[in-house]
Order: structure tokens, then C-alpha cells, then sequence
């Protein structure tokens, strides 16, 4: 897969495709969640934006650069990358009842009176 195809893949499967990938342009600086980024040797890696107009390197969890040894490996990780459900997110639903609980361990456990009235 090139990197066109990756594009139309995700734009008819992601919304906002658009801030899903772009081709690294040293002169436009984008918020897409990967940025790719050929190297001098042929070989290619990924860029992620701070959100604050900068660039960091995407690393395995050891802490090493990706590096991709074709177009096609890049465009199929940040693919598979793309579909994948995100961590994290909203919280589930809690009934009122587990909500209030909760609520109550939470200011006792800050030293206050859940119910300053009781």
C-alpha cells in the first residue's frame, strides 16, 4: 500500500480521515496523529505532534524509533493503527446510586465530609 491508498482507505473508513496521516512537508507543520516521514536511506518513520506546533519521534515500548523498512510497512501500521479502538476515552455510565458512592469515598478520602449536613 502507498501512501495515496492508505488516504482513500482511511478516508472511507475513519472520520476525519484528514487528521489521521500526512506525508511529512517541513514547511507545513500538521496535526495529523502520524506523520510520515522518508529518510535519506530509503527507510521510513513516523512523527507525532505535540499539539503545540512541534514534532516528536514515535518509538516501539522500548523506547527505539520505528523505522519502516518500505512505504508499504509504514502505510500498513498507521492503517492497522488507525482502526483500532482508543484507550482511554469517556468513562462508562455509573447508576446514580455507584456515582454517589463513589463521590462519597472520594471526599473522605480527602479528609471531607461527604454529607456535611448529617
Amino acid at each position: 500500500m502507498n501512501y495515496a491508498e492508505l488516504v482513500a482507505k482511511l478516508e472511507a473508513e475513519v472520520p476525519h480521515a484528514d487528521y489521521a496521516v500526512a506525508w511529512y512537508d517541513p514547511d507545513e507543520y500538521v496535526d495529523a496523529n502520524y506523520i510520515i516521514v522518508p529518510l535519506d536511506d530509503g527507510t521510513f518513520t513516523l512523527y507525532r505532534p505535540t499539539g503545540r506546533g512541534e514534532y516528536y519521534q514515535d518509538v516501539d515500548s522500548d523506547g527505539n524509533p520505528r523505522i519502516f523498512s518500505t512505504e508499504d510497512e509504514v502505510c500498513q501500521y498507521v492503517y492497522k493503527k488507525s482502526l483500532e479502538p482508543k484507550k482511554g476515552g469517556h468513562a462508562p455510565e455509573s447508576r446514580p446510586d455507584e456515582a454517589e458512592a463513589q463521590r462519597r469515598a472520594v471526599l473522605e478520602s480527602l479528609g471531607i465530609k461527604a454529607d456535611p449536613y448529617a
